[in-house]
């Protein structure tokens, strides 16, 4: 048996919505479309007994052309009951048609909803656990003793939040706006001084107020400048 594509399983499965839709319409027309079969059935076989029994001389005066009390009284209006039993279940199967290409678009409509649902539900899962991932990489980060080789990611995650327009960001300290190129990821509280990688004690600042600071803590280094602004 050839392995099925991934087509295949999208026909099977549209295939298996339409027909659900389907079954629901032909169901709700199944009693309608059996008793109208049954009055026509009825209707055929009476008007072919009536023929059966048409007397010698009715037939006679049909081939002339000649009408009689047997056909205007007997076959005429087993004729019309049979028309109108055979118009009957025309239409009722006329009705049932368009409402199975109803079913049919309704069937194609909740299956491609429910398919467009599973997949906003699939990316929402793997958005939800790449999250999950990148605050435990996180989380990692800013209690990693590798000062060094945490400062990128971290630096990066401030600037994902920090920067509104992602080229430029204003100096923590003095709040010069500088490229992102050349903003600095600095430590509130020196890592020198007990300080740490977590996001409370994370700035973004520009390189000159990085390099004055030192091992001040930002308080300090803002009293600093409280003093030496004019």
């Amino acid at each position: 048996m050839p392995r099925r594509t991934r087509l295949h399983w999208y026909q099977h499965h549209l295939s298996r919505a339409q027909d659900a839709e389907r079954d629901a319409v032909v169901a709700s027309y199944e009693e309608e479309l059996d008793q109208l079969r049954s009055v026509r059935d009825d209707a055929r076989v009476a008007l072919e007994v009536a023929r059966d029994a048409e007397p010698f001389a009715s037939k006679i005066r049909s081939v002339f052309g000649l009408s009689s009390v047997f056909r205007r009284e007997v076959l005429v209006p087993l004729t019309s009951d049979l028309f109108v039993a055979e118009r009957a279940l025309s239409d009722a199967l006329v009705r049932q048609g368009q409402r199975l290409e109803e079913a049919t678009r309704r069937g194609t409509d909740n299956y491609l909803a429910a398919r467009e649902s599973r997949r906003l539900e699939v990316e929402a899962r793997a958005e939800r656990a790449a999250e999950r991932k990148y605050q435990r990489r996180m989380k990692y980060l800013e209690s990693s003793p590798a000062i060094r080789s945490a400062a990128r990611a971290l630096k990066e995650r401030l600037i994902l939040e920090e920067s509104p327009d992602g080229e430029s960001i204003a100096c923590f300290y003095c709040q010069a706006i500088i490229p992102l190129g050349m903003s600095h990821l600095e430590h509130k509280r020196p890592v020198s001084r007990g300080g740490t990688n977590r996001r409370a004690n994370l700035v973004l600042s520009c390189a000159p107020c990085n390099l004055r600071k030192a091992r001040k803590t930002h308080e300090e280094f803002l009293r600093e400048l409280d003093e030496q602004a004019p």
